[in-house]
């Protein structure tokens, strides 16, 4: 059973919340999607990684396109980011993320925006099965160009554990935000998202706000 004094800190954290943080979430990598998949295989789920800012630095073509990146090809990636093995250690992930990438540009899909369209479904397939990937990292793709759905991730967990001051697992994370969003629905000042996964995406958008600030 949750803990209703962690439900009333989470709550309490939510209405510091500024409104518009509940009106959507662009994602942690809005409009580059090279980007968004280069941080998803090498940075795992990592709150920052200063190679894949330099990645955005040094290819600034790259960021937003996927054709761009597959003509790149691993070899620079392997310079700047290291030759960092896949889970299964049986290839770089530089090798992984460019034989996805053209997964992704042969099925139409090369910038950000083209992925609008496409259910969740299609790019799983078209990702999983690529050696050395898997559903982790592309949950933090999708997660990186804003598409969420309802399931915890980095950012509602770092969000939790903060208001908590305790380390929050993924288990724990949808008992919290419903039953906070269940009280929070009900204030007569409402302005928490229209739904419970707008109200996790405010979370979300407030999390990347803290991950980003100096310390």
């Amino acid at each position: 059973m949750t803990d209703p004094a962690e439900i009333s800190a989470v709550v309490a954290a939510a209405r510091s919340i500024p409104p518009e943080n509940f009106e959507g979430f662009a994602g942690v990598w809005p409009g580059e999607i090279s980007t968004a998949l280069v941080d998803a295989v090498y940075s795992g789920g990592r709150d920052s990684n200063p190679q894949v800012d330099e990645f955005r630095e040094q290819h600034p073509d790259v960021r937003d396109d996927l054709r761009a990146l597959v003509e790149l090809g691993d070899t620079p990636l392997l310079e700047l980011l290291g030759t960092n093995r896949t889970v299964q250690g049986r290839r770089p992930k530089a090798e992984a993320i460019i034989e996805v990438a053209g997964k992704l540009v042969d099925a139409g899909i090369v910038h950000a925006a083209d992925i609008a369209d496409v259910r969740t479904a299609q790019l799983r397939d078209l990702y999983v099965p690529v050696e050395g990937l898997g559903k982790t990292t592309f949950e933090y793709f999708c997660l990186n160009l804003g598409r969420t759905g309802r399931k915890a991730d980095r950012l509602l967990t770092a969000f939790l554990s903060d208001a908590l001051n305790r380390k929050v697992s993924r288990a724990e994370t949808h008992d919290l935000v419903t039953a906070a969003y269940g009280l929070l629905s009900a204030d007569p000042e409402h302005r928490y998202g229209e739904t419970a996964e707008d109200f996790e995406n405010g979370l979300r958008r407030m999390s990347l706000e803290i991950l980003k600030q100096p310390y």
